[in-house]
């Protein structure tokens, strides 16, 4: 049974201060009026309120009851025949005109009056066709909307300019909105208008014990979640209906607001657009509530947590691993924090799926296998006979610079000696000193392209470690580094890779596999598979070992494949190591050689 049609009155203010006034009532009552007088015993429906919800930039169309009910149109769930009710179109949106036509159009469309109240014309599908005026009509009272929105917006943003202005020049109190430990005192009321001349701010000391408190707990290694949960446990009042939350101890605890400082900010794209800083941060600002060394000690490190015990396990490759079918996986830990494993992130798991797994200590020696033979500077500098050819055509002009000094030497003494300094001698000097010229501008030219490669070459990522080190800082390190030179890491622990090439590597992994290693090879689990894609668009599979004796497993690389970006011999100059079947005709196509041997390593 398709609905009744109904008579919808639509209302919207946009800004909390409306709330106090009349808005509301006003634009209900017009509607109840318009039913008695024309509704044609239609039903009038109140629910569609936007309270402080602006139209400026279409926030009501996109959060607002307005987007529910075109939704709802566009789905046929309005029945035709049936009437909005608002008090002037600028009241459905102020957007720009050319979008305010297609929100009405639309209601249109599917059959839908809409009636404005204060002028009480109808839009109907029918007499916008008919007669142009109601178009007009329409186009005008959007751009006019639109307009003064467009006014009032950038009055605003000139007078919070100028605030911040004096906030930097005096620091000046400029708003009673501040961050929860801080109170503003001093200000004076006149009406809806507040004069801050004599504001100052001061501590909320029960608040800004608090703050000291989660400060101290960061400095000594505590995570956010601890902390949250002991703000829980002893029953401290949050600020706000958020509560506790490892979001709200890390805004606290990264808010430099807590060393004195304030940094203004203004809104790109209006109050809903992306919060940016607005000038350099003003320090000495707010009351201090701890110092700048504690603050500094609390800061995040690598790991995500404060501070950063001193034990804590660094994660080198989570934010870049992914399963075969492109799922993240995290790190996961069994009971007391033993045998960490990589694994397939459990939200992105079907009902009874078996997550991927690969343990984490034995795939982050592949990975640091795999880098530790990659020519760093070759991968992401390409090939070298660009420099080799500009050292090569440096040494040239220096050559024939040296030959032509020596002959404007030689014609020189020759005057000096008293020999004729005929035409033909001064042609010829001539013609040498305008080579010279043209030689140190090439060799000036040079010298700078040369410069360029050398500076590049310096700034190309270097892997400093094959080995996986136990010390955090290095750790950290050695995790900066992969994430400047890698974009992800797909992981096959069977190394059965979408390619064929694995059943290669599969039969050298089973033959060189230890006695002690039947369940493994039984289960086919001798040989896994990493591809690592790097920042520069290149990628690589590289084929491990992946047999489950012992706690400390060898993580050899039993070969590469499939390169991505580059070719065979590109690959064989950028790999200071190829593949075990350097003879095998199959798979020349796929394993670069340079003639060394897995069996080697």
């Amino acid at each position: 049974m398709s609905p009744a049609p109904k008579a919808y009155s639509y209302t919207r203010f946009s800004s909390e201060k409306q709330r106090r006034g009349d808005s509301v009532r006003r634009q209900i009552e017009a509607a109840e009026a318009w039913c008695k007088a024309e509704g044609m015993n239609l039903s009038l429906d109140t629910s569609l309120r936007d309270e402080g919800v602006s139209g400026f930039k279409g926030r009501n169309l996109e959060v607002g009851a307005l987007g529910v009910f075109l939704t709802a149109v566009r789905q046929g769930s309005v029945a035709p025949g049936s009437v909005l009710l608002v008090e002037n179109l600028d009241r459905i949106s102020r957007h720009d005109p050319l979008k305010a036509m297609h929100v009405l159009e639309t209601i249109v469309e599917a059959g839908v009056d809409v009636v404005t109240l204060q002028d009480r014309r109808r839009y109907t599908r029918q007499n916008i066709a008919q007669d142009v005026s109601h178009l007009i009509v329409a186009l005008i009272t959007f751009a006019r909307g639109n307009e003064e929105s467009l006014t009032k917006s950038r009055r605003l943003c000139a007078v919070w300019g100028n605030k911040r202005r004096e906030a930097a020049a005096s620091r000046k109190v400029i708003s009673t909105w501040v961050h929860p430990w801080i109170r503003v005192v001093g200000v004076k009321r006149y009406g809806t208008r507040a004069d801050f001349s004599a504001a100052s701010y001061t501590l909320n000391e029960d608040r800004a014990k608090v703050v000291r408190q989660i400060f101290e707990w960061a400095v000594s290694g505590w995570g956010y979640g601890r902390i949250a949960q002991e703000l829980r446990a002893r029953r401290v009042s949050p600020w706000g209906r958020a509560g506790w939350s490892t979001t709200r101890i890390a805004k606290v605890i990264k808010n430099r607001a807590v060393i004195g400082e304030y940094q203004p900010c203004r809104y790109e794209g209006g109050t809903y657009g992306k919060r940016v800083a607005d000038g350099t941060p003003i320090s000495d600002y707010f009351p201090r509530v701890v110092s700048d060394d504690q603050f500094a000690a609390a800061q995040p490190s690598v790991t995500g947590n404060p501070g950063g015990r001193p034990d804590k396990w660094i994660r080198l490759l989570s934010g870049l691993l992914e399963d075969a079918h492109g799922r993240p996986m995290h790190i996961h830990a069994h009971a007391g924090g033993t045998f960490p494993t990589y694994q397939t992130a459990a939200n992105f798991l079907t009902l009874r799926e078996k997550p991927v797994r690969w343990s984490a200590e034995h795939l982050e020696r592949c990975v640091i296998s795999a880098c530790g033979e990659i020519n760093w500077g070759r991968l992401f500098l390409g090939d070298t006979k660009e420099r080799d050819r500009l050292e090569t055509h440096l040494e040239n002009l220096t050559r024939e610079e040296t030959t032509i000094k020596r002959k404007l030497a030689n014609a020189a003494q020759a005057v000096l000696e008293g020999g004729a300094f005929g035409e033909a001698v001064k042609a010829q000097v001539q013609q040498l000193e305008q080579r010279l010229q043209e030689l140190r501008k090439e060799r000036d030219d040079a010298h700078d392209q040369l410069d360029g490669l050398r500076r590049a070459s310096a700034s190309t990522p270097t892997m400093f470690t094959r080995e996986i080190p136990s010390d955090p800082a290095l750790r950290e390190k050695l995790r900066a580094e992969l994430r400047a030179v890698l974009t992800k890491i797909k992981v096959w622990p069977d190394g059965r890779t979408p390619d064929s090439f694995w059943k290669l590597p599969l039969e050298y992994a089973t033959e060189s596999a230890p006695k002690t290693a039947k369940l493994s090879i039984s289960q086919g689990r001798v040989m896994g598979a990493v591809r690592l894609f790097f920042k520069n668009g290149r990628a690589i599979t590289a084929y491990v070992t992946f047999v489950r004796v012992g706690k400390n497993r060898a993580a050899n690389i039993i070969a590469f494949a499939n390169p991505l970006g580059m070719t065979i011999d590109e690959w064989d100059r950028i790999c200071s190591f190829a593949g075990m079947y350097a003879e095998d005709k199959e798979s020349a196509s796929h394993v670069p050689t340079t003639g060394r041997s897995a069996s080697t390593k």
